[in-house]
């Protein structure tokens, strides 16, 4: 399925191939000393530009907050796995307790708790 995408994702697009042509342009009439020295302070301001995004995307994150992070205080506790040990069942298996990261692979191999 073919998604429409935003008119600023076109703008911003074309507005930086046109800053680029720009910036190409004005290194080539330049000279290599002038270029290299313009060049450097283009940097330090993106550089800045991209750190303050940065920073505002931080700020924007944490002020609305992780939902996951405060579940609602009517969300039911999660079901305790059942103990003892399991067995992966069949040729190929995996058995996996609690999503701990511990898995035993095999054919008819048990892990205990």
């Amino acid at each position: 399925m073919a998604t429409r995408k935003s008119p600023w994702v076109w703008i911003s697009v074309v507005a930086a191939g046109l800053v680029a042509g720009a910036l190409g342009t004005i290194f080539t009439v330049l000279g290599l000393e002038e270029a290299d020295r313009l060049a450097s302070v283009v940097g330090v301001f993106a550089t800045l530009g991209g750190l303050v995004v940065s920073v505002y995307g931080v700020v924007l994150a944490r002020r609305q907050g992780n939902p996951q992070r405060n579940p609602p205080s009517s969300a039911a506790p999660s079901p305790k796995p059942p103990e003892g040990p399991f067995t992966a069942q069949g040729e190929r298996s995996v058995a996996v307790r609690d999503n701990s990261g511990v898995i035993q692979t095999g054919d008819g191999s048990t892990a205990q708790r």
